[in-house]
């Protein structure tokens, strides 16, 4: 037995015995349980097999590495295998004729060195990244709900306005309705009387009975702790008192049992985790208020604590003059969409003593766990992950063999793609994790405590912000594959030229756009929402610049009197957007049309990319050509061969007398006759190579015996032979 034969068998016993397991595994585990199972072990079977190609492999390397490194061992020398394959003359001029059958394209075109890599550097991109971004998309469409929006809409839109029964968010006036506005809107719409025990039951909202609330609502506020506003940033209380903010605070019994009715607002308390995923700013119409300071309350499951709650609140006047914002956090979920809304209410109380109401819900879905995916989507993440580590081993393999190509900034381009795609799914794991930790806090405490889901709703913000840049990366990626059509090249070698001044000409622009955005603050800030701060003021000059108009009228421009306010448009109108922008185009314009003249100049007759494809990959065209859909056959259309031969060649010369007729003076390019000459006798010259082994060939098969001995073959020239 061959050993080719011997490997087989032994490969086809191992195939044989991993079928074995994985079958009797899903027919003891899977099969007769619920079809969640099977996706489940379908997926542990895969991280096993990863783990061993990613873990398992390199450490048998190493240690096998190791074990020959102390303990060398003698070369094994194989034996001649002495009932191989002989070869004979006709074999010979078979391969002969098959090379050469290929060398009947090939020309001197074709012996460009350096363009011939840079093909080839293309092609091997072309089929590497090309299935990493077709399949990156897929996985990106498999991710998104595109239901996130109209459902984080309609809540808002039901928290807000007014509606039947309820009243909205927007219909507070003063801060001293904001208990009543929680018990009519976000305790009384939950029914907590529906069913036994709901103390441990998410109830249904009443506005639709698939969104259940889970946990409990808190209620935090922003305390100053003077009333005067001056200069600097506030500063926000964080000390303990007692009812009606009285001091000293002083402990009484049992208040860590009854601390909700007797001491209800405590200082803020987070953890660790918290200083790096809500440590952030509220970003509100009057000021910026922070996340993680001020006081909290709870409010209770049942309506009856609640409500005890309220009107303790109500009575020791726990809403003052100093508070400054009031903030409601709950979480809903809905179980038939898999959709978490993290919802936050805020209310800002102003010093004239009128409040501004804001909603803001954040839908996500946080869990994205193996049981919760179709088939198909689990199909798309498996293979993605597959040409993921692919990509990776290709582009570690390039920079580990030859360091130098680290100076090449698509490599580098190319490691921080793989980094990316490895932070997206360590943060991915992460966030799954985390909301099961927390969906298990529920289950213990019974939807007696507030579990904060913020954290998993800013974390699913952070995983799209990196999904987007790695998106943005991966396409300019394919800049470098498309560098073989002339336009990109065309582009590429205008930057080049080009990036000193278009840079120096942005700098201007920049430094000019912000100095003119801070005077519009200045002047139009405290009368304009579109210029109320610095940044919102940057935004509204660049869509006005783009011509992004239709939401600003001049009118806001005037707030520090008209003369001011008409210099103001000028400027943004004709100088912003006419010269600077115009000027920045022109330039780009100029420079493109000098690497254009440039290149026409320097033009040479080289070889194409589909050209060196269909040289490279012959019998991948060779078959695409063969399928019937390329295949094309003679068709007669009901006349005989001679019929068809005269109206085509009659077609031809019409053709050409029409032509002559249209013809006008040319500039013939003596260099490009030249070459297309050259070229037409080099293929004339493989033709005649071509056939004279054709002629040995059939010499051999014919006579039956080895031609004669020939006299030395003179070497071929260009367009004659040299002795």
């Amino acid at each position: 037995m061959t050993p080719f034969g011997s490997h087989m068998i032994l490969f086809m016993i191992t195939v044989t015995i991993i079928l074995l397991c994985i079958g009797s595994i899903f027919i003891r585990f899977g099969f007769h349980q619920e079809l969640v199972r099977d996706k489940t072990n379908g997926v542990r079977i895969v991280i096993a097999l990863m783990f061993q190609y990613l873990v398992g492999d390199p450490i048998k390397f190493a240690l096998i590495a190791l074990d020959r490194t102390i303990w060398p061992r003698d070369h094994y020398v194989p034996p001649m295998d002495k009932k191989g394959a002989e070869y004979d003359m006709d074999d010979f001029l078979v391969q002969k004729l098959e090379r050469q059958k290929r060398n009947l394209m090939i020309t001197s075109h074709y012996r460009h060195e350096k363009l011939n890599e840079m093909y080839k550097e293309i092609s091997r991109d072309l089929w590497l990244f090309g299935r990493y971004y077709f399949w990156l998309m897929l996985a990106m469409l498999a991710t998104w709900e595109p239901r996130v929006y109209r459902s984080s809409d309609m809540i808002k839109k039901l928290l807000l306005f007014n509606h039947t029964d309820y009243y909205g968010l927007q219909e507070v006036v003063h801060i001293n309705q904001l208990f009543d506005y929680i018990e009519i809107n976000l305790i009384n719409t939950f029914d907590t009387d529906s069913a036994p025990g709901t103390t441990f039951t998410s109830p249904p909202w009443v506005h639709a009975e698939q969104w259940v609330m889970l946990g409990v609502i808190r209620v935090r506020q922003l305390r100053r702790s003077s009333r005067k506003i001056g200069w600097g940033s506030p500063h926000y209380t964080e000390e303990s008192y007692l009812p009606g903010w009285q001091t000293p605070y002083r402990v009484v019994p049992y208040e860590d049992m009854h601390w909700r009715v007797t001491r209800p607002w405590v200082p803020m308390e987070w953890e660790t985790i918290d200083n790096f995923l809500v440590n952030f700013y509220h970003l509100g119409y009057f000021d910026y208020y922070p996340e993680l300071k001020g006081y909290s309350t709870l409010l209770s499951r049942s309506k009856t604590s609640t409500k005890m709650v309220l009107d303790f609140l109500t009575e020791q006047h726990w809403l003052t003059r100093n508070t400054s914002a009031i903030f409601i956090d709950f979480t809903m979920y809905n179980m038939d969409m898999n959709m978490f809304s993290v919802i936050t209410l805020r209310l800002e109380q102003l010093p004239f003593g009128s409040v501004l109401p804001y909603v803001d819900v954040d839908g996500c879905v946080l869990l994205r766990d193996f049981d919760h995916l179709k088939w198909n989507d689990l199909l798309v993440y498996l293979v993605y992950i597959l040409v993921l580590l692919q990509f990776g081993k290709a582009t570690v393999n390039k920079v580990w063999y030859d360091s130098r190509t680290l100076k090449n900034v698509w490599n580098i381009m190319d490691l921080l793609i793989f980094g990316l795609n490895a932070l997206v799914l360590w943060l991915m794991f992460f966030r799954a994790s985390l909301v099961r930790s927390m969906l298990k806090n529920v289950s213990v405490f019974g939807n007696m405590d507030f579990v904060d889901f913020r954290r998993g709703s800013r974390l699913q913000g952070l995983i799209h912000i990196v999904i987007g840049i790695l998106i943005c990366l991966t396409t300019l990626r394919l800049w470098r594959i498309l560098q073989f059509a002339n336009v990109f090249h065309l582009f590429n070698q205008t930057l080049r030229m080009a990036w000193q001044p278009v840079v120096s000409m942005a700098m201007i622009i920049v430094i000019f756009l912000i100095g003119f955005c801070m005077m519009m603050v200045i002047i139009n800030g405290n009368n304009s929402i579109y210029f109320n701060r610095f940044f919102q003021s940057v935004i509204t000059c660049m869509c006005f610049s783009f011509g992004f108009s239709s939401h600003i009228h001049p009118s806001e421009m005037f707030h520090g009197g008209r003369a001011i306010g008409l210099i103001l448009y000028a400027i943004l109108g004709f100088f912003i957007c006419t010269v600077l922008i115009n000027v920045f185009v022109a330039m780009i314009n100029n420079y493109f049309a000098l690497a254009k003249e440039r290149r026409d100049s320097e033009e040479v007759e080289h070889l194409d990319f589909f050209q060196f494809l269909r040289v490279e990959y012959p019998r991948l065209f060779d078959f695409y050509w063969q399928l019937p859909c390329f295949r094309r056959g003679y068709k007669r259309h009901g006349r005989t061969v001679g019929q068809n031969v005269r109206l085509a060649t009659a077609y031809v010369e019409r053709k050409n007398s029409f032509l002559m007729r249209r013809k006008k003076i040319q500039i013939v390019d003596e260099s490009k006759e030249e070459t297309k000459f050259q070229m037409r006798g080099e293929q004339l010259l493989l033709v005649a190579e071509h056939m004279e082994t054709q002629m040995e060939l059939l010499t051999l098969r014919l006579l039956g015996d080895a031609p004669e001995e020939r006299r030395p073959r003179r070497k071929w020239g260009l367009f004659s032979r040299e002795d």
